[in-house]
């Protein structure tokens, strides 16, 4: 898929992190649904079908897109927020289970494990204290 971004006029999505692969890659992407990462200017998302439409028959007529240098800034700070602040990472309770690639299972565990960070974000966020963030230095 990243190699079809590269020549493609520009990438329609509709609920996809492709869409954010290929913003990441400078392609301009036309969104058709609020999306994780639609909250940031970081993609083409009209406010309504008809402005949809109107924006795909323009970027299928256009010759240049110009795609705005925000766009790609946003979507690497969205994506570092998606892969070091929220996806809590679990990796020291789980083993490699050997049926599949990448697929795992929880190891067994003492209760003393349940004060790493992520169990800290989890417990303060279940109480309304905080939302479900690791803050900067708890990801190593």
């Amino acid at each position: 898929s990243c190699e079809l971004m590269l020549y493609a006029r520009f990438v329609m999505v509709y609920d996809s992190t492709i869409g954010l692969e290929a913003v990441l890659l400078g392609a301009p992407v036309l969104s058709g649904c609020k999306s994780r990462y639609t909250q940031l200017p970081m993609v083409f998302f009209p406010n309504s079908p008809a402005a949809h439409r109107m924006q795909a028959e323009r970027f299928l007529t256009t010759e240049k897109i110009d795609v705005p240098a925000e766009f790609v800034q946003n979507a690497r700070r969205f994506l570092y927020m998606q892969l070091f602040r929220v996806a809590l990472p679990f990796d020291t309770l789980l083993k490699e289970d050997g049926i599949w690639r990448g697929y795992v299972r929880l190891k067994g565990f003492s209760v003393g494990q349940l004060q790493l960070p992520t169990f800290e974000v989890i417990s303060r966020a279940i109480t309304g204290q905080q939302p479900f963030v690791l803050e900067d230095d708890s990801h190593g």
